[in-house]
């Protein structure tokens, strides 16, 4: 082990960046990397597209990667949605599904109601998930400091 610290660098590597881990570094793609701003409390604009036919081609696992990708998004913005496990649990998920709807209501400073969240997920699924997107992207868009670069 060193005794002096280094001074963290980034370098662009075409499309993937190198990053400082202990004593190594580690290359990741730039898409990565976006995730990894997230844990700064940084936002993702997603397509609306990404949830409307993504879960056809995965039959149905990216409506629930979706769910709790921007679940824990809206946790790091101030939303209180509880654990994503409970998506599994038969009724319980229903309730969950209002918890998340009390989140989007909040992330989005009531540009999309829960009970209008609720109900397009609830009986639209991944096309009801594409619109709340839309949502989600307009006020993201509307907090530029949100943004992942």
């Amino acid at each position: 082990m060193r005794s002096g610290k280094k001074a963290a660098k980034f370098v662009k590597i075409h499309h993937f960046h190198q990053i400082p881990l202990c004593d190594k570094s580690l290359t990741l793609p730039a898409t990565l990397l976006l995730e990894i701003h997230l844990l700064g409390g940084k936002l993702i604009q997603r397509s609306p597209a990404a949830p409307l036919l993504l879960p056809i081609i995965t039959f149905g696992i990216y409506f629930l990667v979706w769910e709790v990708k921007t679940k824990n998004e809206m946790n790091r913005a101030g939303a209180a949605i509880p654990s994503a496990w409970w998506l599994i649990v038969p009724i319980a998920n229903i309730w969950w599904l209002w918890q998340y709807s009390v989140g989007v209501e909040k992330f989005t400073n009531n540009g999309m109601g829960r009970q209008a969240s609720f109900w397009l997920l609830l009986l639209l699924g991944f096309i009801g998930a594409a619109i709340v997107q839309m949502k989600f992207n307009e006020a993201i868009s509307a907090k530029p400091e949100l943004i992942s670069a």
